[in-house]
């Protein structure tokens, strides 16, 4: 069982520069040997949804607890790297408006303070509710997811001291997000409140099928992996229950804000169509007046258009490093599958 709510006024890290002003905060996605556009999307989503003073949260110590990009602080930092270096490139004025922190560069800002917390956090967490704050496809079966735990609860406890705060965050860290604000609640803190958000569908086929690095459209890709992977994307004739091309074109007159979309034809198949709405472009696939041929090589050429401010800032010789990085790791995954 708990033990209950602490008796005194907690100890816990100070966020001063942060003001004191209602925060709504989104925690970025754990770190993988992947940088997925469609995250770089959802976080964005998140967002702009907010109110108040927008913080992205990067969890890379808790991600290095968790083993997260093989426990390898670098590959980490390379992750986010990327991650952030998308989410410039695709909406830099929303970005401009956002207070990115890093927890390890806060931790250090007060070790002792945050630590403390921390160890006051397990203390009071039982092991059954640290399970119970896991994924619903995750088990319990690392220290350091235990450790990872009681470290969001120090995070929220340091975001949450004098301010009202939202927690944005997917499916997967609602349970999690709900045992943070109960123990912020407990030191007499006001509980945060919790907003979950759908995750995008934007994988390029049906779940289970083809490698993440070939269904998934990545940070990193060039045109020719954008060309190949729309090629093969899953796009049956008519069916608008699963079409990843239509979804992708929504996120493209969405997330990257382009004015229409044109799908190229020749005219003897009826000349090029313009689309300003997504709604009108899955009426007429629904009907197949609008053929996948037409639609996928269309994609393409838009995707690596809507990319290019992506691409032209993979130059830099930081970005190109820490995709060499994630290159390598990715690697060395494959060679322990086979």
């Amino acid at each position: 069982e708990d033990l209950g709510p602490a008796k005194s006024s907690p100890t816990h890290l100070k966020l001063d520069d942060l003001g004191n002003e209602a925060l709504f905060v989104v925690v970025a996605p754990p770190p993988s040997e992947l940088v997925l556009l469609s995250d770089v999307l959802e976080v964005l989503r998140s967002l702009g949804s907010g109110k108040g003073k927008r913080v992205l949260w990067i969890q890379d110590w808790s991600a290095r607890a968790r083993g997260a990009a093989g426990g390898s602080a670098e590959c980490i930092k390379a992750y986010y790297d990327l991650l952030l270096h998308g989410l410039h490139s695709v909406d830099p004025q929303l970005m401009s408006e956002v207070a990115v922190r890093w927890q390890g560069e806060a931790i250090l800002s007060g070790p002792s303070d945050y630590w403390t917390s921390v160890i006051n956090a397990g203390r009071q967490s039982s092991l059954e509710a640290i399970r119970g704050a896991l994924g619903e496809e995750e088990n319990l079966d690392s220290a350091g997811q235990v450790v990872a735990t009681i470290m969001h609860l120090g995070d929220v406890l340091a975001l949450a001291g004098g301010r009202d705060v939202v927690l944005c965050s997917g499916p997967s860290t609602r349970n999690l997000n709900a045992l943070a604000a109960k123990h912020a609640e407990s030191y007499g803190f006001s509980a945060p409140q919790i907003e979950t958000t759908e995750p995008l569908s934007l994988r390029l086929q049906t779940k289970g099928e083809g490698l993440e690095a070939d269904t998934q459209i990545l940070v990193t890709d060039k045109e020719m992996d954008i060309n190949r992977k729309f090629k093969k994307a899953f796009c049956e004739p008519g069916n608008l229950n699963f079409c990843p091309p239509l979804n992708w074109v929504e996120a493209l007159l969405s997330n990257f804000k382009m004015d229409e979309f044109v799908v190229k034809r020749k005219e003897q198949n009826g000349g090029n169509l313009e689309y300003t709405s997504v709604e009108r472009l899955k009426e007429e696939f629904g009907e197949e007046s609008l053929h996948p041929g037409d639609l996928k090589p269309s994609l393409a050429k838009a995707m690596n258009a809507a990319m290019l401010s992506i691409r032209d800032g993979m130059k830099k010789a930081d970005l190109k490093k820490a995709q060499k990085k994630l290159d390598s790791y990715a690697k060395s995954l494959q060679k322990k599958k086979k």
